[in-house]
């Protein structure tokens, strides 16, 4: 019997969070928590018309995601986006680094509207030690990177974390949330 539990991280727009900025890229691992099996479920990047981010955007986007406008033009409109997360998670048992930044924040205001989809696990910070925490929305994906290193240092599943996508930074909670059950905190 399985008993995933999904991981969903998303990057946003900016350094200030929701209702200032808005979600510029999701990604959904799973963990099995019997076997302690990790998946890739889903990663997307949400579709922003050239210019409709200012100049303070686009540079945190490359510096903390190296999300370059190009890319954002490229993407899938948002209502797609949400369609596709939400049919992924319904239903479904689901968590974050920090649940309240990921879900209060991201996933119930329009396109997601995912109220009453899911049912949410605390959240894998809320396990972690203080200096291991967010304290601020901005802080959330270098704290994931943060935590990873600091439980798993180089040699853990996934490596020395590269690359800061949506999609690893819910691999890396994975992980995490592993080595909580583990020690009985999760």
């Amino acid at each position: 019997m399985e008993e995933d539990l999904f991981v969903v991280q998303v990057i946003s727009t900016g350094p200030d969070g929701y209702p200032e900025d808005g979600v510029a890229e999701v990604g959904i691992a799973s963990v099995d928590l019997i076997t302690g099996d990790v998946r890739s479920v889903y990663q997307n990047r949400i579709r922003y018309e050239p210019g409709s981010l200012d100049e303070v955007k686009m540079q945190y986007l490359e510096e903390n995601s190296c999300i370059r406008a190009s890319d954002l033009a490229d993407a899938d409109p948002a209502d797609i986006v949400a369609a596709e997360v939400r049919n992924i998670l319904k239903g479904r048992t689901v968590t974050s680094f920090d649940v309240a930044n990921v879900f209060l924040r991201y996933m119930v205001p329009n396109p997601w509207d995912m109220t009453h989809e899911f049912s949410i696990m605390p959240a894998v910070s809320s396990r972690m030690p203080y200096s291991l925490k967010c304290r601020t929305p901005s802080e959330e994906n270098k704290a994931i990177v943060k935590a990873y290193s600091s439980v798993f240092g180089d040699e853990g599943p996934l490596g020395k974390p590269k690359s800061v996508t949506a999609l690893d930074l819910s691999l890396m909670t994975a992980y995490l949330i592993l080595r909580l059950r583990q020690q009985g905190k999760y």
